[in-house]
């Protein structure tokens, strides 16, 4: 069967149903479709801004970290000259009674950087323990440090069977020793205050 346009109502209920579907289910998606949008775009902006930070923020600290060891770096041979020769002050200056053990001395292209400077306290024959020097230290506003520890007596290496006794030279130098204060921003007169104070806290009390 053939129909013709003259054989279809244009104007009829039908068509007229049929022409407002299509309208009715466009608006439908239409506002569907706006208020998805409205959902995920602050989603989608919030999960890559967790997810670029991070990255943003490494990258700047690793190119400000940059820029520092660049600085640090050209100011590295006064540095190490500076270092030197405070550590040789510390050589003229330090004495105390009983003597302390003090590192290797300075020799002409040794290489040593003297990051720090290690003494072994003469504890036989002290009258106060490390822990004491180190608070009469604290309290002329000298820091000391402990910079060697016997690693077979840590947790790790007790787990492993190692016991008191089984590296005595080690264990020595563990309980004696004690850093000093060495860097590039001391004076000569600071390290002079360093030497008088460890003297001090050393010496035997009067009777």
């Amino acid at each position: 069967m053939t129909l013709k346009t003259a054989d279809i109502d244009l104007d009829g209920p039908v068509a007229s149903e049929a022409r407002a579907a299509p309208r009715r289910r466009t608006g439908i998606l239409a506002r569907e479709s706006r208020s998805a949008y409205a959902f995920v775009t602050p989603a989608f902006c919030l999960l890559g801004f967790l997810v670029a930070y991070p990255f943003v923020l490494s990258v700047w600290f690793s190119l400000s970290n940059a820029r520092i060891g660049t600085a640090q770096l050209e100011a590295l041979p006064r540095f190490l000259a500076t270092r030197r020769a405070l550590a040789g002050r510390y050589f003229e200056r330090f004495r105390t009674q009983p003597a302390c053990h003090l590192p290797p001395r300075l020799r002409e292209n040794d290489g040593q950087t003297w990051n720090m400077f290690s003494v072994l306290l003469p504890l036989p024959g002290m009258a106060s323990s490390r822990q004491e020097f180190r608070a009469a230290l604290d309290a002329e506003g000298i820091g000391t440090g402990v910079s060697y520890e016997a690693l077979h007596l840590s947790t790790l290496g007790r787990g492993y069977g190692y016991r008191d006794g089984d590296f005595p030279v080690t264990e020595r130098i563990a309980r004696e020793t004690v850093t000093l204060p060495l860097h590039a921003a001391m004076t000569v007169a600071d390290v002079d205050r360093v030497c008088a104070a460890a003297a001090a806290a050393i010496a035997p009390p009067r009777a």
